[in-house]
Parts: C-alpha cells; sequence; structure tokens
C-alpha cells in the first residue's frame, strides 16, 4: 500500500469513481468524512472506502500473501 494506492506484484490497482446507487447502498450516514471509490483487481471490481480525516497507515507493506489464501 503507497499512499492508499494498493500494489500487487508491483503493479497498481485500478480506482475509478463509484455509482451514486452503490455509495447510497453502503455509505454510512456521516458519509461526507469518507471517499469512495471502484477498485479493480484482476477481472474483478469492487467498492472501496476511505476516510482522510481519520490517521491511518497509508502506506506500508510489503506483505507476502501465501498462494493457498487466494482464491
Amino acid at each position: 500500500m503507497v499512499n492508499n494506492r494498493l500494489y500487487i506484484n508491483g503493479q497498481p490497482a485500478e480506482y475509478d469513481p463509484l455509482d451514486r446507487a452503490t455509495i447510497d447502498e453502503i455509505a454510512q450516514p456521516e458519509r461526507a468524512m469518507h471517499d469512495y471509490a471502484a477498485e479493480t483487481l484482476g477481472n474483478e471490481k469492487h467498492p472501496v472506502m476511505s476516510t482522510p480525516a481519520i490517521p491511518a497507515m497509508r502506506t506500508f507493506g510489503p506483505i507476502k500473501v501465501p498462494a493457498a489464501s487466494i482464491s
């Protein structure tokens, strides 16, 4: 993870704007605090949320995931 961007095998994940319907479905009442995006990993796209106002580790790794853990 580098500056809130996930990297897998040195390649950055792709991020696109998340559609309003999905944000409305998953958002908490305080959604103005959060940033939402659609993250693409391989052929899979899923929603992600970050909360810039809350201190967190935004850069860390690398982390090795055992091959048996990957579906």
